[in-house]
């Protein structure tokens, strides 16, 4: 049985940049490329029509703000996942996006390699961790709220989230831990509600920047299972 290519729509406002993308992803025997756009109407009108599995898009294209056509997108088409390609890595860029509803960050001078695995590790339904680009921000300083937040988390739910950093599954963290599937769920339940976040990538954006827990190096994060 042939298995399914992975559809994605490419958004940039650089047409260099968009047929630079096209011409590695074409490459691909996995991917197919069935949409491209420039600004974000034109971006929109194609994720409403191919409905594709992945959308990758430049944060700052043409007429949208960070985090506007990000939650355009996930209205338009709810099981598409959008991966944020961008130069931009202040956390309010990023926090905007997030909030939005994207799925990850990768930096733009990221190499090929790096792309196309971000690409396949959202083919493959794994939650993907905050990319390379958040790792070289400084952790901001905790006010009394957050180390409130903080400090509420229990060990065992600062070890989950350490593995959320990683990309892990929450079968792999069930694995791992030698914890139950519904235990890592309830766990990672209560890790949103004490964050104030609603998403597992959220979560780990939120602990990054406060330094809760650190992002592996790229050869850590992977899970194969």
């Amino acid at each position: 049985m042939t298995r399914r290519s992975t559809r994605i729509v490419l958004a940039d406002e650089h047409e260099v940049l968009i047929e630079w993308m096209r011409a590695l992803l074409d490459a691909e025997p996995d991917f197919e490329v069935v949409g491209q756009a420039a600004d974000a109407q034109t971006t929109l009108h194609a994720v409403r029509d191919a409905q594709p599995d992945v959308l990758l898009v430049d944060v700052d294209i043409p007429s949208s703000g960070p985090g506007q056509l990000v939650a355009a997108a996930k209205q338009a088409a709810p099981d598409t996942r959008v991966l944020v390609l961008s130069a931009d890595a202040k956390p309010e860029t990023i926090a905007a996006a997030l909030a939005a509803g994207a799925d990850a960050f990768i930096a733009k001078d990221s190499s090929s390699r790096e792309v196309t695995a971000a690409i396949r590790e959202f083919a493959a339904g794994r939650a993907s961790p905050i990319p390379r680009v958040s790792a070289a921000l400084p952790p901001r300083r905790r006010d009394a709220a957050i180390e409130l937040m903080v400090n509420g988390l229990s060990a065992r739910e600062r070890m989950v989230l350490r593995h959320l950093a990683a990309g892990h599954s929450n079968a792999r963290i069930a694995k791992d831990c030698q914890l139950t599937m519904n235990t890592v769920r309830t766990h990672v339940q209560s890790i949103l509600v004490k964050l104030g976040v609603h998403s597992k990538v959220q979560a780990v954006w939120f602990a990054v920047q406060h330094n809760v827990v650190e992002l592996p190096e790229p050869d850590e994060a992977s899970d194969v299972s």
